[in-house]
């Protein structure tokens, strides 16, 4: 399999999350123009602050072309204000019944010391291509907070939620990249879980869960339920961008998620260490597996970061995924390159598992 590189002129891209259906492959990414409207180059390390959109590309040959299809979701599409300061990674998912339904980051400023204030966002959509619908907030780190905190999550104070050096000097606010999951073992089918980075009560990275409930237009938040443990969490400080699938011939769950080892939010770029990571578990909730007994950290990966899985070939026992370069790469980055696999038949075993590049 062949994947050409999708790399704009005009626009850094990064963090992906896509969806199959039949005849074409979606995906979505957060965008910046690099261009500024005093047309100064805006510097990438530099980016938040600035407002991202959500950019689309679509692929009708299992993903060895992508076409640009522009311009998916602005901020400031949900009527609370949850996203009027910026929108942050998310989800793209179509359920059994054919619905389309988007999951975002919403970024709102309470003032200029407390910019990063963060909500899940949700909204169905009649197209792919460009989101016509509604986000509603399900999940507000300021109007949940108390109920996020003892349910065990780690959040700062209200004083200082969303501060931009940090939540109380260590790596920014942790309640983002929301992933549906589509809930099993329920009666209810209209009910998706929603995992997401989060804290756990000590500071220590952790992935996040809610159950929501799409049975109308507007979702509705039935459940915060405690954080999830991942078994090495010790190693790194931020865990991001998790992507979740159920693996039905071998009844199991796999998690690949992005961590980085940022002490606090000055620390620059060069001085974090990024990895894409894998776990696996027979149930959602856990415990969590680390890929290998060496370890979760995918071998080869580079300076990929904020990968989604385009695809399982369970017949190869095969992930197919993408991901973003980061600026740390010696290309500058910010761009995607060649989609890689990774051998989920090999879980399990001692030795850390490797990427396979699809050039």
């Amino acid at each position: 399999m062949n994947s050409s590189h999708i790399k704009l002129a005009d626009c850094y891209l990064w963090d992906a999350w896509s969806f199959i259906e039949p005849g074409k492959w979606h995906l979505y990414c957060l965008g910046l123009h690099k261009y500024d409207s005093t047309g100064t180059l805006i510097n990438p390390d530099h980016r938040n602050d600035h407002q991202f959109h959500i950019h689309h590309f679509e692929s009708s040959d299992n993903g060895q072309h992508w076409a640009d299809c522009g311009v998916f979701q602005q901020a400031g599409v949900c009527a609370n204000g949850a996203d009027s300061g910026n929108v942050w990674s998310g989800d793209s998912h179509r359920t059994a019944g054919g619905d389309y339904w988007f999951a975002a980051t919403g970024i709102r400023a309470i003032d200029s010391e407390r910019p990063f204030v963060q909500s899940l966002m949700l909204g169905k959509s009649s197209t792919p291509q460009i989101f016509d619908g509604v986000m509603t907030p399900v999940l507000m780190a300021d109007e949940h907070h108390d109920q996020l905190t003892d349910k065990g999550y780690f959040l700062a104070g209200q004083q200082v939620l969303g501060h931009r050096d940090g939540e109380l000097g260590g790596s920014i606010l942790a309640l983002r990249d929301p992933y549906i999951v589509d809930l099993r073992g329920s009666d209810n089918e209209n009910a998706v879980d929603v995992v997401f980075a989060a804290k756990a009560n000590n500071g220590t990275p952790a992935m996040g869960h809610i159950r929501v409930s799409l049975a109308g237009d507007v979702p509705e938040l039935v459940e915060i339920c405690h954080p999830i443990a991942l078994p090495d969490a010790a190693l790194f400080t931020q865990f991001e961008v998790p992507k979740v699938i159920f693996d039905a011939e071998a009844q199991r769950y796999l998690l690949l998620g992005s961590t980085a080892d940022r002490v606090d939010e000055s620390q620059p770029e060069e001085e974090v260490n990024r990895y894409l990571r894998l776990y696996y578990a027979n149930d959602l909730r856990g415990p969590w597996n680390p890929a290998t007994l060496e370890g979760s950290e995918l071998l080869g990966a580079g300076c990929r970061f904020g990968a989604t899985i385009l695809e399982y070939n369970s017949d190869a026992q095969q992930l197919v995924c993408l991901a973003p370069l980061t600026t740390m790469d010696e290309s500058g980055g910010l761009f995607f390159d060649y989609s890689f696999a990774i051998d989920v038949g090999k879980l399990g075993r001692k030795e850390r598992l490797a990427i396979q590049i699809l050039s």
